[in-house]
């Protein structure tokens, strides 16, 4: 049973610190009465059986073998699960608390084909890093009316099944959302040997962003990839904020979305401890979930890829100087609560010019919703300055959730908690609410400005390069990994069924929508990401940003894609996540194994 534990050698030692001191002079004054009377009660009967040097001498040696045992069992956990042979994690009653899954190898890397069914061995010196990717579903906005059915509901019914799946997986780099209960995780991921970085919108948010990394490893033989427990640098950016243009964001909707980069050095090695040891830039983010404000999420997604760009190509503090991380390879992944048919997904990819589908869900998403008029009355009201204390105090925040563990409790909050920005599912996510026209004094993008944002043309040195866009790990590989055949779980196989359970035109047997993009980025997704009682969608990206060759080549290079962390097909899912003994999130946890 894998189960999460606090990591309590902060408090131990501020408890010990902090003795007070009459007690410590009690403990001496009994001390002293115990010798006292020790000494009133014979001198002759010899030592006490527990100052014998032998027995203190077994003492010593039975702990420190104890010890030596608990260090080897978790060398042999860490090494079961960085290889993916973890046995099942069960719980008290030996139920498993989810279905492991195979981190399945790609049977071609950039077109190398494999000799007798086998992968080839790379002959690079190149570091090798698995990402995992999952929205871990905030335990505050757990509701019933949105996973009925599921029997993972409960704080007590999911907490060991997140943190088991979590570490089951053996990631070196996880990009996490919705996680709360953040002293859970923490401690988990602490005990673990990971580092993190945790970030939220606001300091009432119920929940956050969380990157993750392997700082610490007791493994011996092959080690993985170890990174300092810093970061060299990170930045959140606050998507609300993000301006296009001096004094212009574009925004539609205050939606209180962030993102998080940062830069992640490797740890050094001892026999060449000058040298730059490389490191990974990682980012994630969670996007504005309604399903009609597609302009909003593409502005987002399109600022968060600048943002991201222009991160790995400055240093902290000046804007001149090349970072040592310029060079490093760039994860971008998360919940980016959009289908690889939409705009925001063919724009992140340069399947451009955009289709006439998604120019027409722009087209019908830009507007303005009344958050973004009220934020303008507030900054008239109270000045721009004062606005951004405000929100510099938020930022500095730490105050803790302070959440039920009663589901009655939780869904009680509903009342004072984010309401419509969280409410997803809802029946109204099929309208634009509380919306007007916008006007040119608004300063919404046009498309070619939203498309623009993706353009990375300028990482390849040659000034005549195209456009360069994001390769998706999942969508470049997933169909040629080896082993069992995944064709029949891609985003465009013709057997995928419906998304949402209230589609009134949806029959049975009705072919898929997408099959369209069969061959494509986008159709070669993963079946599902999400599967709950409600809704099956794919909505979870591993992406890749191209970086100039090395030697002076001409032309761009990504990471290559070695592994892929296989989906639940949808006869696991069918009766809809959260589900004990599955994955006791609404999401499916995604991952890669890159050679960077």
């Amino acid at each position: 049973m894998v189960a999460p534990q606090h990591n309590g050698s902060d408090e131990t030692s501020n408890a010990q610190r902090s003795i007070p001191e009459n007690s410590k002079q009690s403990n001496g004054s009994a001390g002293a009465n115990d010798k006292a009377a020790g000494k009133g009660k014979g001198k002759n009967k010899g030592s006490s059986p527990a100052l014998d040097p032998a027995i203190i001498e077994a003492k010593r040696k039975a702990r420190a073998e104890k010890k030596e045992r608990e260090e080897q069992e978790r060398v042999r956990k860490e090494e079961e699960a960085a290889s993916g042979s973890a046995p099942i994690a069960v719980d008290a009653q030996g139920r498993p608390l989810y279905r492991p899954r195979e981190w399945a190898a790609v049977n071609a890397v950039d077109g190398v084909e494999q000799q007798h069914g086998q992968p080839l061995q790379s002959r690079s010196c190149r570091p090798r890093i698995k990402v995992l990717s999952w929205n871990m579903l905030a335990q505050g906005l757990v509701r019933r009316k949105l996973f009925p059915g599921s029997d993972a509901m409960r704080w007590k019914d999911r907490e060991a099944g997140l943190s088991a799946e979590l570490l089951g997986h053996g990631f070196d780099v996880a990009c996490l959302q919705e996680v709360d209960r953040v002293e859970t995780h923490t401690a988990t991921l602490s005990k673990a040997g990971y580092s993190h970085l945790y970030a939220k919108g606001y300091a009432q948010k119920q929940h956050g962003l969380m990157l993750a990394w392997r700082s610490s490893s007791r493994r011996q033989g092959a080690k993985p990839p170890l990174f300092e427990e810093k970061p060299a640098a990170s930045r959140i950016v606050y998507l609300d904020d993000e301006e296009v243009a001096a004094g212009r964001t574009g925004c539609s909707r205050v939606t209180r979305n962030i993102g998080i980069v940062a830069a992640l050095p490797f740890v050094k090695e001892d026999a060449q401890p000058a040298a730059d040891p490389g490191g990974i830039i990682l980012a994630t983010t969670h996007l504005f979930w309604h399903p009609m404000h597609g302009y909003e999420r593409l502005r987002q997604v399109g600022l968060l890829v600048r943002a991201i760009d222009r991160f790995r190509r400055s240093s902290v503090g000046n804007d001149t100087i090349a970072p040592v991380w310029a060079d490093w390879a760039v994860v971008f992944a998360g919940d980016f609560n959009d289908q690889p048919h939409s705009a925001s997904y063919a724009c992140l990819t340069g399947r451009l010019p955009i289709d006439e589908h998604g120019r027409e869900e722009i087209r019908q998403s830009s507007v303005v919703h009344k958050s973004v008029d009220e934020k303008r009355e507030r900054e008239r009201q109270t000045g721009a300055a004062a606005l951004q204390e405000e929100k510099q105090g938020q930022a500095a925040s730490t105050c803790e959730e302070q959440e039920s563990d009663a589901l009655d409790e939780a869904e009680a909050e509903d009342a004072e908690g984010e309401g419509e920005e969280e409410e997803e599912g809802g029946a109204d996510d099929q309208i634009l609410k509380n919306c007007r026209p916008a006007t040119p004094s608004d300063g919404l993008l046009r498309l070619e400005e939203l498309e623009a944002l993706f353009d990375l043309s300028s990482c390849s040195v040659s000034s005549s390069t195209p456009p360069r866009h994001l390769r998706s790990a999942y969508g470049s590989s997933f169909p040629q990994l080896c082993g069992q055949d995944e064709s029949d779980n891609l985003f465009s196989t013709p057997t995928r069924g419906r998304e949402r359970w209230d589609d009134p035109d949806w029959k049975e047997g009705d072919p898929n929508v997408h099959t369209w993009l069969a061959g494509t980025q986008a159709g070669c997704e993963p079946m599902w990401t999400l599967f709950s009682s409600l809704f099956s969608l794919t909505l979870d990206f591993i992406f890749l940003f191209p970086r100039t060759k090395s030697e002076g080549k001409e032309g761009v290079e990504y990471p290559k894609v070695t592994k892929l962390l296989r989906t639940h097909r949808t006869e696991v899912l069918k009766e809809g996540l959260p589900r004990k003994g599955i994955c006791v999130s609404d999401h499916v946890a995604i991952g890669a194994e890159l050679e960077l």
